[in-house]
């Protein structure tokens, strides 16, 4: 039969061994911690941590559930922190790991890209794909001529390369009968710079005096005051003959517009 003594010192030994059994670096353990825990600022384990910028800080361990020390993942993606050795440059996005090159290029996930030039260009934001940052843009084709003058291309870039192939192409534009936009090359008339579109039209028709089938042409004659600028002034004139001895070509009709480009 135990003596009274050997009970309490039996019982003080299987408290120390459970005492010993709870401790951890000196702080006593936390039985359990919650391995899906978001961050280590709501890991239970962060309550053994003294230094906020250490790099070996108590974190709970995603297999036994336990407070451990190892390298510093605040954001739990798996990534330790680069400042510690780790692959991760931004250790409170779980989205931006660092990958296994340690690239780090999600960093601008969510910065604007594009795709293409001048008038085919088109934007997007970047995304993150395994870790690599994918801009999701695609080049489009060109509208084609739009009536806004000075407003062709757009994002309002001031390219005039509207195909994106190297090229600029202006034009002279009108709308047939059918309600068709059709645009076509046209030549430089400088009187046009600073001349009154009537007074140049006028002229146009004239030139046509004695050529009836030129003079009525389906499509009208069209010149710019410079066929290098975007924007420039367009006479658009339609012709009809006086008179079928003579055939004078006389003015019709006088439109102003103004050079498109792409």
């Amino acid at each position: 039969m135990q003596s009274a003594s050997h009970r309490a010192l039996a019982w003080i030994g299987v408290a120390t061994g459970l005492l010993v059994g709870a401790c951890s670096a000196g702080n006593y353990e936390i039985t359990d911690c919650d391995a899906a825990t978001a961050n280590l600022t709501t890991d239970v384990c962060n309550k053994f941590n003294t230094d906020p910028n250490s790099c070996m800080p108590y974190q709970c361990d995603r297999t036994t559930s336990r407070c451990i020390q190892v390298a510093r993942d605040w954001d739990r993606d798996g990534y330790p922190d680069s400042r510690c050795g780790g692959m991760d440059c931004d250790d409170r996005d779980p989205k931006i790991t660092g990958g296994a090159d340690g690239a780090c290029s999600c960093k601008i996930a969510g910065t604007t890209c594009s795709a293409g030039q001048g008038a085919c260009k088109r934007f997007a934001s970047y995304n993150c794909q395994n870790n690599v940052a994918v801009c999701p843009a695609l080049a489009a084709q060109p509208d084609d001529w739009r009536a806004t003058p000075y407003g062709d291309a757009p994002n309002s870039y001031s390219s005039e390369d509207w195909s994106c192939d190297g090229n600029v192409e202006r034009a002279c534009c009108y709308v047939n009968t059918n309600g068709t936009r059709i645009c076509q090359p046209c030549t430089q008339q400088a009187s046009l710079c600073t001349g009154d579109v009537t007074a140049v039209c006028t002229s146009l028709c004239s030139a046509m005096n004695g050529n009836a089938t030129a003079c009525q042409a389906a499509a009208p004659k069209m010149v710019t005051c410079n066929t290098g600028i975007c924007g420039s002034r367009v006479a658009i004139c339609y012709c009809t003959v006086g008179n079928f001895l003579t055939n004078p070509c006389n003015l019709q009709k006088a439109t102003e517009d103004k050079l498109h480009c792409r």
